[in-house]
């Protein structure tokens, strides 16, 4: 079987996230250890930033997680059995890590007083609500969620067969090997409540299948919803820019230009709250990388013959990591604008290549700029353009640590405009408009409507 795209990053994503919530449970508990809060009986500046930190992973892993929910919530819309059965393990799978990795949050603090108030603070900064902890201990409580998930698990286990399935290789065999461990964890971490529903136990895995994949799916996503679909998040369908407003871009970009984008109700919105929310650089594909000489720059010759044919065209990082996209899929949003560094030929050569440099490193959900082996999107752009002609972005401190922003980039764009410097040019924006209507803006237009979504 030919594993689609998605559905092959989004397990790469699942073992991304799996891999790192094992690495923050030594952090939560050194971070435990090494506060003096409780003596003192407040929050030195660093503890606090320290606290925020591991809130904001929570919330950003279970985006992504939710994320992943969401685009497989229908499994009848997926034609081919084999299909099916990787969307209903990306769901599940998803479901039961969101649950180890809320429970392991419960546990480690529920019981420490000026920890657990601390995480309880909203913070505007970044969408939190208040009492967001409390939240969070009364879903994973609640028995009734818990059967929910527990009958997703009995169709889990009810189809050994996928574990000899062709399709079922590669990552997604270590799927379901960490679906079978993350679940064992939620089974014996609520042991009491699994042994007051007799007849149906999980390790009974000779039956046939005795529920449809679609039912499964609705208890997946039933169960989410009801434990976490009240903080932070609301789900639509993905937006799209209008097709002759994409066709209209790629009339106007060259390498090296970009995106800055905004998805009204996509889930990775609020990764870092802000009205600009994530950037794409654009490279063309092959046939414009090989037209303009990047074929020969070191990074893109390494990994132009991974892009397969020429409808790759942009370069982001998402939660799959750092990957090549077609236009479509970058410009799943609502508003969209390209912009252009004013760069010599040499220049833009070698923020493409810097780009391509980062091609297949992992995403990095805590958003610290201080490491290079993960990568959120604003930092593969400063790690791309920073330095090059008198491009200069300047990181923010945010919880103790240096960050960029979306908003970051659009201010920093406004500020070279206003002062008439010519380190940016914008092409276009793509706007849509309250009737659900859309805009493309050029000229005099585009630099007006962008400045109305700016905070300089």
């Amino acid at each position: 079987m030919n594993i689609p795209t998605d559905f092959q990053r989004d397990c790469m994503t699942l073992r991304s996230i799996a891999d790192e919530v094992s690495a923050l449970a030594g952090h939560m508990a050194q971070a435990q250890n090494e506060m003096g809060a409780r003596e003192r009986g407040y929050f030195l500046p660093n503890e606090d930033d320290q606290v925020r930190r591991i809130l904001l992973a929570y919330r950003n892993y279970r985006i992504a997680l939710f994320e992943i929910i969401h685009r497989y919530r229908e499994i009848e819309e997926f034609d081919q059995a084999e299909e099916q059965t990787l969307a209903f393990l990306l769901a599940f799978g998803s479901a039961v890590i969101l649950f180890n990795w809320s429970s392991l949050l419960v546990d480690t603090y529920r019981d420490i007083p000026h920890i657990r108030a601390k995480l309880n603070e909203a913070d505007a900064r970044f969408g939190m609500p208040a009492n967001l902890f409390e939240q969070i201990c009364d879903s994973l409580s609640n028995a009734d969620n818990l059967v929910q998930l527990r009958d997703a698990a009995d169709t889990f286990a009810d189809h050994e067969d996928w574990h000899t399935s062709a399709a079922v290789n590669g990552d997604f065999a270590w799927l379901t090997d960490e679906i079978e461990r993350q679940y064992e964890q939620v089974r014996r971490s609520h042991i009491d409540i699994f042994r007051g529903h007799l007849g149906r136990r999980l390790q009974n895995l000779q039956d046939k299948a005795k529920q449809p994949l679609r039912d499964a799916s609705y208890l997946i996503r039933s169960w989410v919803m009801d434990v976490f679909g009240n903080t932070w998040l609301t789900l639509a369908d993905y937006p799209t820019v209008p097709e002759p407003h994409i066709d209209a871009f790629l009339a106007l970009l060259q390498p090296g230009d970009f995106f800055i984008v905004r998805p009204e109700q996509k889930a990775s919105t609020v990764f870092l709250p802000g009205w600009w929310t994530h950037v794409a650089l654009y490279h063309g594909g092959i046939k414009n990388l090989r037209a303009i000489g990047a074929d020969r720059c070191r990074h893109v010759a390494a990994t132009m013959s991974m892009l397969g044919d020429d409808s790759l065209v942009t370069i982001e990082a998402l939660a799959a990591g750092v990957v090549c996209n077609p236009i479509e899929r970058t410009l799943r949003v609502d508003h969209a604008l390209a912009v252009r560094p004013r760069l010599t030929l040499k220049n833009r050569l070698q923020a493409i290549d810097n780009a391509f440099g980062h091609f297949g490193k992992r995403y990095d959900f805590g958003f610290d700029f201080s490491r290079s082996d993960r990568l959120v999107c604003t930092e593969l752009l400063y790690r791309s353009y920073h330095g090059l002609n008198d491009i200069a972005f300047t990181p923010v401190m945010r919880l103790g640590r240096p960050t960029i922003s979306a908003d970051d980039v659009a201010a920093y764009i406004m500020r070279t405009l206003t002062d008439n410097t010519g380190t940016f040019e914008l092409l276009a924006m793509s706007f849509k408009t309250p009737d659900n209507g859309a805009e493309f803006l050029t000229g005099e237009a585009c630099r007006q409507r962008f400045e109305m979504t700016v905070d300089t």
